[in-house]
C-alpha cells in the first residue's frame, strides 16, 4: 500500500508499467523513460499518480473514471494546479483527435492536446468508448493493416471541430473519416508521399561486423537488395546507422535479412529506431517504439514511423533476430506536401471524407490526396442536404470508379476518333469511350472511366496527342523528333492555340516535330535543327498547317522549314515560311516522292537551299492558291512551279522527266532566268524562251523575260534526263551593283547564276548608264567608261574565270531597268572590256529639313533651305512649307523680301525685308513658311542650321552646383541638349523622383534622360526613365570607350538609388540605361528592361571604380548590346553585387556576356536566390568575366537557361556572322589568368548550353573553382567538351558535397573536362564529401561523367560517379596521358557506360597512375570494347588497396580490368574483384604484370573463353585468394603465360581445361589449390611447365583426365599433396612431360573413375619418385596408385592400400 515505482529502463518498460498500472497496492507511478503501450487495460478504478522527470520540472496525471461512461480502455486526465473545475481527458492513442467542448455538461468528453514534455505515456489503440445512455453513436473509422477500429463518441457532444492525428495518417495507412452528425471543421495531422533512399556506403556505419571487414565488405555491408548484409560481432546493444547528408522528413524504413544458403536464413525480427540532426543527440523514434521486422533472409518489409521526424541520421537497434542480427536496410522519406498544409492521404482504396445527409462540414488548409471510391466521391462525398465548405485546401489525384484497373489519360473528344482508343480488356459498362477527360457516356451515367478486367497488367492507349498553348525549347533527340515525336502505328498530333516549338535538335529528320499525322494550328516552329531532313517539321504521311510560322530552321538535309515522306499529302493555309535554309534541297519545303502540296494564302521568302541558293519548294503535285510573289502561272502539262512562283521544274525533277511531255508556262512579272539545273537529251528535247530554243547542258541563263513571255518544254518518245531547275530573278537595285569603287562609281555587275558578273563595255553608252544609275537609286550617269579584263596570266581577253554574262543592246535611257538594254553574250563575241559608270549622288549628308510643299529648295547636303529659283529672285504667287526634322539655330545666309509684304514664317513670328530669323532656335516641332504676293520679287533667302553641338546642357531642366531638385508626379518628356537632354545638374547637387517620368528625351552627346555630375545623387522612387536616347560621348580618360547613358549618366563618385523605378527602351554608344561612374542601387523590383547599345553594356555600363548593387527582387531584363555585356558591363576593377532574388534575364551580347561582362580585376556576388537565366552571348551566356575576376554564388543562386552561341544575332551579305573562336561558358566563362569562381550554399548552374565547350561552366588559365553544396545540372556543349564544367590550363577545382547531374558535352567531359598543355602545371581536380558526379552523357568523346588531360584528380570521403555514358574510353572518368587518379575514402564509380569505348567505369591513358584507396568500382560496363571497370593503356599503373572492390562490372575484354603492355596492376591490403564478366578476362585481363597481395581476392568472376579471375602474361599471387572464378574454355580462376603463386589459396574455381589454373610456366609454393573442376583436363591446374613446393591439391574433378593436375612439359615438385580428387584418367596427376622429378608427393583418395592411374597417370617422357606416399587411390582400370606407359623410377616411397578394378 502507498507504493510507488520508478520506471527506468526504455526496454523493460512497458512490462514493468502494466504491472503497476494492475496492482492497487501502486499509488504513485515515477518515469525517467518515454513509455508506450501496445495493448488496451481493464478500467482502473482508484486514483493513481504519474509523475514524469525527463524535463526537470515534475507533472501529475490522474487517472479517474469518466461519468456516465464504461471504459474499455483508460484515458489520462490532467489536474492543473489542483483546480477540480478544470478537468479534461487526454488520448494519445487519437495523437491530437480532440473537440473543444461548447456545453458544460460533465458527460461531454473534452480532447485537448498535452502540454509540452519530452516523456509521454502512450497508446498505441485508438480509444474505444461505448455510450450506454444514448440511442444513436458518431462513428469514427480507421483502416488500418491490422484491421479495423472504431471511437463512438456520446451524440450529445457539441463540438466546434474535430481532427484526425499521426497515428491514423501516416503515409501508408488508409484512413476513413466518416463526419456523419457532425457539424463542424475537419483538419488533418501530417502524412505525406515517400521516396526510397538507399545511401552507399560511404553513409553508413555500425556498432561492429562480425568479421570485421571494412565498410562495404562482406559482413559490413547492408545497402538493400545488396548481395551480403550487415552482421555484428554480438546481439546486444548493436546498432546500425545510415548519414543522409541533409535533413529530410523520415517516415520509416525498409529491412531486409540474409539468405545464407537454401537451408539458413538470418534476420532481424524486431528493432527500435533513433534519430539525430548532427550525430552526436539522439531522440527515439515514435518514443521507444519497437518495430516488426522480417520473416524471411529475402523479403523487403516497411517499417512505418507513427511520427514523421525531422533528421539527418538514423539508427536501427537491434531488439530480437532470427539465428543472427543480419540486416539490409533502406530509408522512407517524406516528400511532396506544400509547407503549412496538413495531407490527409490515402495508399489504399478508399475515400478520404464522407459528410452524410444533412452534414454540415469545413476543411480548413488540408489536403485530400490519392483517394478511391467504387462508387462516387473519391475524395469528399457530401450526401443529400449536406453542406461542405473547404478553405485554403487542395484536392489532389482522388478517384471515383467503377472497377479497380482503371487507367484516365489525357483524352480530349472532338480530335480522337473512338477507333483510335484501344485497351487490353474491359468491364461491362466501362468501355474505352469512358476514357475521355469530357466523357459523359450517356448511355451508361454511372461509367466514369475505362475499366480493365484483368488482375494486372491492363492497358489503355491512344495514338493522339494533344498539344495547347505549350512552348517545347532546347530539347535534343538522338534519333528523330527533337522536340515531338509522335509515330507509333495510328498516331495523331495536333498542336493549337499558341504552340511553340524552339531551339529543338534531332540528329536525324524532324528538329521540332516528326509525325505520321501532323496537324498544327496557330503555333510557330522556329529555330529547329535536324542533321537529316525537316528542320522545323518531317510529316511522313500528312501534314496540315493552319495560320502557322515556320522560320529560321534548319536542316542539313533536304527541307530547311518542313520535309515529308513519300506518297504524303501536305496542306498549308496562311502559312509564313519563312529564312529557313537547307544543305541539299527545299530550303522552305521539301515533299519527297509522289507526294502532293496544296499552299494557299501563304508567304514563302529568304529560304535558301542547296549550295546557298534561294530554293523554296522541291515538290510533286503542287497547287498553289493566292500565294505571295507569284511569278509564274501554269499553262499545260506535269512540269511544276515552287511554291513562291518563281521557278519552274520538269516533270518528276530531280529524277528523270517523262517522255512525249509537254508543258508551258506564262511569265507574270520582269526579270532574268538563272539556271540551276539544266539536262535534257541534246537536239531531242528543248526548252524555249519565247522562239528560243535550248537543249542539252545548255539552257537560257540571263535570258531576260517579262510579262507575257512564254515558257515551253518538249520531249520525245525516248530517252530521258534529270531535266531542269529554272528561276526568275527579279529586276530591282539587288540586281546591279558597282565593285572595284565606291557608292557612286565602278565597275557595272550584274547578278546571275548565283554569282556576280560584269557588263561588256562594247556598245555601252550613256543612256546605258543613266538607266542603271537610276536602278541604283542614284541621279544620271555623270560619265561611263570601260577597263580591260585582265587574265590569271596577265594578258587580255574574255577567257578569265568569271568572264562578262552581259553585252549592250539598244537603249533609249528612260527604262526603268538594265534588262531590256542588255543580251546574253554568245562565244562568238569577244570581250576585253568592262563596263563602268559615275552616278550623281543624290543621298543628303544631313536630313535638317524636309520640303512638305511647294517651289522651294533644300540644299543637296540637307543642312540649308532656299527660296524658289535661288540664287535668282523668287516668282510671285509662291508659297512654300518646310519641316525641321532636327534641333539647332539657324544661320541667315541671304535674306531679302518684299519689305511689308513678302514673309517667312517661323511658327507664327513673321520676317520681311532684310531682317531674316538669324541665330532663332528651331526644334522637331518648329513650322517654317514663305509666302510672297502677285508683285515685286526680292532676291529671296538661303538659310542654314547649326545643330546643337555647342556643349549645351539641360534640355529639360538644369541645375547647378549644390543644387536641390525635388520631382513629384511630374513629367520631363521630348527635351533636347548635348549633355542631360532631359535633367542636367552638376557637382554635388541632388535629384529625388517620386511617381515621375523621364522619357523620350534626346542627348547629342552624353545622358538622353539625366546627367548628373560629379558627386552628384539621383533618387528614383515609383519611377520611370524610359526612351531616352544618347548619341556618344568620347572619354578622354580612356579613348577606347564610347561612353553614352541613354537613359542617365553618373560622374565620377555620384549615386544612383531606384527603389520601385525602372530605365525601359532607352540607347546610347554604351550604356544602353546607365553609365555610372559611382554607386548604382536596384531596390525593390526596380527594373531596367528593353535597352540597346552598340559598344557596350546593353543595359548598364559601370565605370572604373564603380559598384552595382541590385536587391530585393530587382532585374536587368531584355536588353541588347552588339558588343559585351548585353545586360550588364563591368570595367576595370568594378563590382556588382545581386541580392533577395534579384533577377539578369533575357539580355543578348554579340560578343560575349549576355548578362554580364567584365572587363578585369572585377568582383561579382550573387546571393539571397538570385539569378541569371535565359541570357545569350559570343562567350559567357550568363556571364563572361576577364583576368583576375572573382566571382561568388550562394544561398541558393542560379546560373540558368543561359547561351554562349559563338555567333551574332543579325545577318550580313554573307549571313549569319560566325566567330570559331567563340562559343564558350554557357552559363559563365572566366577567361584571362588567375580567375577564380565560388559557387555554395545550394547554389546551381543548370540547364546552360555552349556552342563549344563548358556548357555551364568554363574556367580559364590559372583559375581557381570551389563548388560547395551546389549542383552543376542539365547543362550542354553543343560541338566541343565539358557539358557541365570546361577547364583550362593549371587550374584548381574543388567540389564538396555537390553534384554534376545530366550534363552532355558532344566530345568529351559530359560533367567535367580539364584541358592542359604537355609540360605545363597539371590541372588540380578534387571531389570530397558525397559529390556526385551522375548521368552526364560524352556524346562523341571520352569521360561521360569527367575527362582530364595531364591532371591531378582526387575522389574522396563518399563521391559518386554513376549512371555516366561515353560514346569513347571512360564511362565514368577519363585520365588523359601523364595524369594522376586518386579514388580513396568510400568512393563510388557504378553503373557507368563506355558505349564504343574501353573503360566503362574508368579509363586510363599512356602513362596515368590510378590508385583506389577504400572505394568501389561496380556495375559498369563496355560491352563492345575492353574494361568493364577500368581500361589501362600503355605505361600506366593501377593500384587497389584498402578493402576496395571491384564488383560487377562486364565489357568483351577484361570484364573487372583490362590492362595493356607495359602496365602494372597491384592488389593490396584485402582488395577484391567479384562477379565481373567479360568473354576473355572475367576479372583482370592484362599484358602487362598483375600482383595480387596482402589477403586480396578475386571472386566469382566470369569469362566465356578464358581466364575467369585472370587472363595474363605475367602474374603473382601472394597471401591472396582466387575463389568462385568461371571459365568457358581454360583457366576458370587464372589464366597466364608466366603464374607465380605463395602462401595463396586457389579454390572452387571452373573452366573446361584447368578449373583452377592454365598456366604456361608456374611457381607455386606453401599455397592451396582446392575444389576446382574442370568438364575436360586438369581440375585444379593445367600447366606447361611447373615448379611447386609445399603445395596442397584437394578435391579437384575433371571429366577427362587429372583431376588435381595436368602438366605437359616439365614438373619440379617438393612436399606436394594431392588428395580426394576425381578424374575419368589419373584421378589425382596427369604427366604428359619431357621430364618430371616428384619429391615428397603424397597422393591419398585419389580416383580414375573410367580409366587408369587412380592417384597418378604418367603418359609420357622419363618420372622420378622419391620420398612418394601413394595410398587409398583408385582406378576403374589398371593402376590404382599409379599407371605409367613410360619409364620411371621410384625411391624410398610407399605404395598401399590402393585399388585397381582391372589389374
Amino acid at each position: 500500500q502507498g507504493t510507488t515505482v520508478s520506471i527506468v529502463d526504455p526496454y523493460t518498460a512497458e512490462q514493468v508499467l502494466v504491472e503497476a498500472l494492475q496492482d492497487e497496492a501502486v499509488e504513485t507511478i515515477e518515469l525517467h523513460t518515454d513509455v508506450k503501450l501496445d495493448a488496451p487495460l481493464p478500467p482502473i478504478n482508484r486514483s493513481l499518480s504519474i509523475f514524469g522527470n525527463c524535463t526537470g520540472a515534475p507533472f501529475t496525471y490522474i487517472v479517474e473514471p469518466v461519468n456516465n461512461l464504461e471504459l474499455q480502455t483508460w484515458m489520462l486526465k490532467e489536474r492543473e494546479s489542483g483546480a477540480d473545475d478544470a478537468i479534461s481527458v487526454y488520448d494519445y492513442a487519437s495523437s491530437g483527435v480532440y473537440v473543444h467542448e461548447e456545453s458544460a455538461a460533465d458527460s461531454v468528453l473534452r480532447w485537448e492536446f498535452p502540454f509540452e514534455r519530452q516523456c509521454e505515456l502512450v497508446m498505441e489503440i485508438p480509444i474505444e468508448v461505448n455510450c450506454s445512455s444514448c440511442a444513436a453513436a458518431v462513428p469514427y473509422t480507421v483502416h488500418s493493416a491490422e484491421g479495423t477500429s472504431q471511437v463512438l463518441v456520446d451524440q450529445r457532444v457539441s463540438a466546434r471541430w474535430a481532427s484526425l492525428g499521426s497515428y491514423t495518417l501516416n503515409a501508408t495507412s488508409a484512413v476513413e473519416l466518416d463526419t456523419t452528425g457532425i457539424n463542424g471543421t475537419i483538419a488533418a495531422g501530417v502524412a505525406g508521399f515517400l521516396l526510397r533512399i538507399n545511401p552507399s556506403y560511404a553513409a553508413r556505419s555500425a556498432s561492429s561486423s562480425s568479421d570485421n571487414s571494412p565498410r562495404g565488405r562482406y559482413m559490413y555491408r547492408g545497402r538493400l537488395d545488396d548481395s551480403f548484409a550487415w552482421t555484428p560481432q554480438g546481439v546486444d546493444n548493436e546498432w546500425y546507422q545510415v548519414d543522409l547528408g541533409s535533413v529530410y522528413d523520415l517516415a520509416g524504413v525498409v529491412t531486409q535479412g540474409y539468405q545464407v544458403d537454401s537451408s539458413r536464413a538470418q534476420y532481424v525480427t524486431l528493432y527500435s529506431c533513433d534519430w539525430s540532426l548532427d550525430g552526436d543527440r539522439w531522440d527515439a523514434v515514435d518514443k521507444g517504439k519497437r518495430f516488426t521486422g522480417n520473416s524471411d533472409g529475402t523479403g523487403a518489409v516497411q517499417g512505418l514511423f507513427v511520427e514523421v521526424v525531422w533528421a539527418r541520421y538514423l539508427r536501427l537497434r537491434v531488439v530480437e533476430y532470427h539465428n543472427a542480427p543480419s540486416l539490409r536496410l533502406a530509408v522512407l522519406v517524406m516528400t511532396g506536401a506544400p509547407a503549412g498544409v496538413c495531407r490527409l492521404v490515402s495508399s489504399g482504396d478508399f475515400r478520404l471524407v464522407t459528410v452524410a445527409e444533412g452534414g454540415n462540414v469545413s476543411l480548413a488548409r488540408l489536403a485530400l490526396a490519392n483517394g478511391t471510391a467504387y462508387a462516387n466521391g473519391g475524395g469528399v462525398y457530401v450526401g443529400d442536404g449536406g453542406r461542405v465548405e473547404l478553405h485554403s485546401c487542395a484536392v489532389v489525384g482522388n478517384r471515383a470508379i467503377r472497377c479497380r484497373n482503371v487507367v484516365r489519360l489525357g483524352l480530349q473528344s472532338g480530335y480522337i476518333p473512338d477507333e483510335q482508343i484501344t485497351a487490353s480488356s474491359t468491364e461491362p459498362d466501362c468501355s474505352t469511350a469512358s476514357a475521355r477527360l469530357s466523357s459523359t457516356n450517356s448511355s451508361v451515367s454511372t461509367a466514369l472511366a475505362w475499366c480493365g478486367s484483368a488482375a494486372d497488367g491492363d492497358w489503355l492507349q491512344s495514338g493522339t496527342i494533344l498539344v495547347e498553348n505549350t512552348t517545347i525549347s532546347a530539347n535534343t533527340a538522338l534519333k528523330n523528333g527533337g522536340g515531338i515525336f509522335s509515330s507509333l502505328d495510328g498516331s495523331h498530333l495536333h498542336g493549337y492555340n499558341g504552340v511553340v516549338l524552339t531551339n529543338n535538335k534531332a540528329t536525324d529528320f524532324g528538329g521540332g516535330v516528326y509525325g505520321d499525322d501532323v496537324m498544327f494550328t496557330d503555333s510557330t516552329l522556329a529555330y529547329n535543327t535536324a542533321e537529316g531532313n525537316g528542320g522545323g517539321l518531317h510529316g511522313v504521311d500528312y501534314l496540315r498547317l493552319e495560320r502557322c510560322e515556320v522560320t529560321a530552321n534548319i536542316a542539313s538535309g533536304s527541307g530547311g522549314g518542313m520535309s515529308t515522306g513519300s506518297d504524303s499529302q501536305t496542306v498549308l493555309e496562311s502559312v509564313n515560311v519563312s529564312g529557313n535554309s537547307a544543305s541539299q534541297h527545299g530550303g522552305g519545303l521539301f515533299l519527297y516522292k509522289n507526294s502532293g502540296a496544296k499552299l494557299q494564302n501563304c508567304t514563302l521568302q529568304g529560304n535558301t537551299g542547296k549550295n546557298g541558293t534561294e530554293e523554296y519548294i522541291e515538290a510533286d503535285n503542287l497547287t498553289l492558291v493566292g500565294n505571295e510573289s507569284s511569278y509564274l502561272e501554269m499553262i499545260t502539262g506535269a512540269c511544276h512551279i515552287s511554291a513562291d512562283g518563281m521557278c519552274v521544274m520538269s516533270s518528276n525533277y530531280p529524277e528523270v522527266y517523262n517522255n512525249d511531255e509537254e508543258c508551258s508556262f506564262t511569265v507574270l512579272a520582269e526579270g532574268l532566268l538563272e539556271v540551276h539545273r539544266f539536262d535534257l537529251e541534246s537536239n531531242y528535247d528543248f526548252f524555249y524562251v519565247g522562239e528560243q530554243g535550248y537543249t542539252g547542258s545548255t539552257g537560257p541563263s540571263s535570258a531576260y523575260v517579262q510579262p507575257g513571255t512564254q515558257l515551253q518544254f518538249i520531249s520525245d518518245s525516248v530517252y530521258n534526263y534529270e531535266g531542269f531547275y529554272i528561276c526568275i530573278n527579279d529586276v530591282n537595285s539587288d540586281w546591279i551593283r558597282l565593285s572595284d569603287g565606291n557608292a557612286t562609281a565602278g565597275v557595272v555587275e550584274v547578278y546571275t547564276n548565283q554569282t556576280w558578273r560584269s557588263v561588256c563595255a562594247a556598245e555601252w553608252t550613256i543612256a546605258h548608264g543613266d538607266v542603271g544609275c537610276r536602278q541604283l537609286g542614284l541621279g544620271r550617269a555623270a560619265q561611263v567608261g570601260s577597263l580591260p579584263i585582265t587574265n590569271a596570266n596577265g594578258s587580255v581577253g574574255a577567257n578569265t574565270s568569271d568572264p562578262p554574262t552581259f553585252g549592250s543592246s539598244e537603249c533609249s535611257g528612260s527604262e526603268d531597268a538594265l534588262p531590256p538594254c542588255l543580251h546574253a553574250l554568245t562565244a562568238e563575241e569577244n570581250c576585253t572590256e568592262q563596263a563602268t559608270v559615275v552616278c550623281e549622288d543624290l543621298s543628303p549628308l544631313y536630313d535638317y529639313f524636309s520640303l512638305v510643299e511647294g517651289a522651294c529648295t533644300i540644299s543637296a547636303m540637307g543642312d540649308c533651305f532656299s527660296s524658289p529659283g535661288y540664287p535668282g529672285e523668287y516668282p510671285e504667287s509662291q508659297q512654300c512649307t518646310f519641316r525641321v526634322n532636327s534641333y539647332g539655330s539657324l544661320l541667315v545666309d541671304v535674306f531679302d523680301l518684299e519689305n511689308g509684304y513678302d514673309y517667312l514664317y517661323i511658327n507664327s513670328q513673321g520676317y520681311t525685308g532684310a531682317d531674316g530669323p538669324n541665330e532663332d532656335r528651331v526644334s522637331t516641332d518648329t513650322n517654317i513658311t514663305f509666302v510672297s504676293d502677285e508683285s515685286i520679287s526680292g532676291s529671296g533667302f538661303h538659310i542654314c542650321l547649326d545643330p546643337f553641338m555647342d556643349g549645351s546642357i539641360g534640355g529639360g531642366l538644369y541645375a547647378g552646383e549644390s543644387a536641390h531638385v525635388l520631382i513629384s508626379d511630374s513629367v520631363v518628356m521630348g527635351n533636347h541638349a548635348t549633355q542631360g537632354a532631359g535633367i542636367s545638374v552638376l557637382k554635388s547637387s541632388e535629384v529625388a523622383s517620386t511617381r515621375s517620368l523621364v522619357v523620350n528625351n534626346t542627348g547629342r552627346g552624353v545622358a538622353g534622360g539625366v546627367y548628373l555630375g560629379d558627386y552628384a545623387s539621383l533618387a528614383l522612387s515609383s519611377s520611370r526613365i524610359d526612351a531616352n536616347s544618347a548619341s556618344q560621348w568620347i572619354s578622354t580618360e580612356n579613348p577606347g570607350w564610347q561612353f553614352g547613358g541613354g537613359g542617365v549618366y553618373a560622374a565620377r563618385s555620384s549615386r544612383v538609388s531606384l527603389i520601385n523605378s525602372s530605365l525601359s527602351f532607352n540607347f546610347a554608344e554604351s550604356g544602353g540605361a546607365i553609365v555610372t561612374e559611382g554607386m548604382l542601387s536596384l531596390d525593390e523590383a526596380s527594373a531596367v528592361v528593353g535597352n540597346q547599345a552598340q559598344v557596350n553594356g546593353g543595359g548598364i555600363f559601370v565605370s572604373e571604380g564603380a559598384f552595382m548593387l541590385m536587391n530585393r527582387s530587382s532585374f536587368v531584363a531584355l536588353n541588347g548590346v552588339e558588343g559585351y555585356g548585353g545586360g550588364v558591363s563591368l570595367q576595370n576593377g568594378t563590382s556588382l553585387s545581386l541580392d533577395g532574388g534579384s533577377e539578369i534575364w533575357s539580355n543578348l551580347a554579340q560578343e560575349g556576356g549576355g548578362g554580364l561582362y567584365g572587363d578585369s580585376r572585377n568582383a561579382v556576388v550573387v546571393c539571397g536566390g538570385s539569378t541569371m537565366h535565359s541570357n545569350a552571348g559570343g562567350n559567357g551566356g550568363g556571364m563572361l568575366l576577364l583576368s583576375a575576376s572573382d566571382v561568388l554564388l550562394t544561398n541558393g543562386s542560379s546560373l540558368q537557361g543561359n547561351a554562349a552561341v559563338g555567333y551574332a544575332f543579325w545577318e550580313d551579305e554573307t549571313g549569319f556572322y560566325y566567330n570559331g573562336s567563340s562559343g564558350f561558358g554557357g552559363g559563365l566563362a572566366i577567361e584571362g589568368s588567375s580567375p577564380s569562381l565560388v559557387l555554395e550554399g545550394g547554389s546551381s548552374v543548370s540547364n546552360n548550353t555552349a556552342l563549344l565547350h563548358g556548357g555551364g561552366l568554363h574556367i580559364g588559365q590559372g583559375g581557381s573553382l570551389l563548388v560547395r553544396g551546389s549542383a552543376v545540372n542539365g547543362n550542354e556543349a553543343l560541338e566541343g567538351s565539358g557539358g557541365g564544367i570546361s577547364l583550362l590550363v593549371q587550374t584548381e577545382v574543388l567540389l564538396t558535397g555537390s553534384e554534376v547531374a545530366g550534363n552532355v558535352a558532344s566530345i568529351d567531359g559530359g560533367g567535367i573536362a580539364a584541358s592542359n598543355q604537355m609540360g605545363s602545371k597539371p590541372n588540380i581536380l578534387t571531389l570530397e564529401e558525397a559529390t556526385a558526379v551522375v548521368m552526364n552523357i560524352a556524346k562523341s568523346g571520352m569521360g561521360g561523367g569527367i575527362y582530364g588531360s595531364s591532371m591531378t584528380v582526387s575522389l574522396s570521403s563518399g563521391v559518386l560517379v554513376e549512371g555516366n555514358m561515353a560514346s569513347g574510353n571512360g564511362g565514368g572518368l577519363a585520365v588523359g596521358q601523364n595524369s594522376n587518379a586518386t579514388l580513396s575514402s568510400g568512393t563510388s564509380v557504378s553503373n557507368n557506360y563506355a558505349l564504343e569505348g574501353c573503360g566503362g567505369g574508368v579509363y586510363l591513358s599512356n602513362y596515368s597512375q590510378l590508385v583506389i584507396d577504400d572505394s568501389t568500382l561496380m556495375e559498369n560496363a563496355a560491352d563492345s570494347s575492353q574494361g568493364g571497370g577500368v581500361c589501362m593503356e600503355t605505361g600506366s599503373t593501377l593500384t587497389m588497396q584498402n578493402h576496395s572492390v571491384l564488383i560487377r562490372n562486364a565489357a568483351e575484354v577484361g570484364g573487372g580490368i583490362h590492362a595493356n603492355e607495359a602496365t602494372e596492376v597491384l592488389l593490396q591490403s584485402m582488395s577484391v574483384i567479384e562477379s565481373n564478366s567479360a568473354l576473355r578476362g572475367g576479372g583482370i585481363f592484362s599484358s602487362g604484370d598483375v600482383v595480387l597481395k596482402e589477403a586480396s581476392m578475386l571472386t566469382m568472376n566470369v569469362a566465356a573463353t578464358s581466364g575467369g579471375g585472370i587472363h595474363g602474361i605475367a602474374v603473382t599471387l601472394d597471401n591472396s585468394q582466387v575463389e568462385r572464378n568461371t571459365a568457358g574454355d581454360s583457366g576458370g580462376g587464372i589464366y597466364a603465360e608466366s603464374l607465380s603463386i605463395l602462401d595463396s589459396v586457389v579454390t572452387d574455381n571452373k573452366a573446361g581445361i584447368g578449373g583452377g589454373i592454365s598456366a604456361v610456366s608456374l611457381v607455386m609454393q606453401h599455397s592451396m589449390l582446392t575444389n576446382n573442376s574442370a568438364s575436360q583436363d586438369g581440375g585444379g591446374l593445367v600447366a606447361e611447365h611447373a615448379s611447386m613446393q609445399n603445395t596442397y591439391v584437394s578435391r579437384g574433378v575433371a571429366e577427362e583426365m587429372g583431376g588435381g593436375m595436368y602438366v605437359k612439359g616439365t614438373l619440379s615438385s617438393q612436399n606436394v599433396s594431392i588428395f580426394e580428387c576425381t578424374a575419368s584418367e589419373g584421378g589425382g596427376l596427369i604427366l604428359e612431360t619431357t621430364s618430371a622429378e616428384l619429391s615428397d608427393l603424397k597422393v591419398d583418395s585419389c580416383m580414375a573413375i573410367t580409366g587408369d592411374g587412380g592417384g597418378v597417370g604418367v603418359r609420357t617422357g622419363n618420372t622420378t619418385l622419391e620420398g612418394a606416399l601413394l595410398s587409398d587411390n583408385t582406378a576403374f582400370t589398371k593402376g590404382g596408385g599409379m599407371f605409367s606407359s613410360r619409364e620411371m623410377t621410384m625411391k624410398h616411397s610407399v605404395v598401399k592400400n590402393n585399388q585397381a578394378d582391372d589389374g
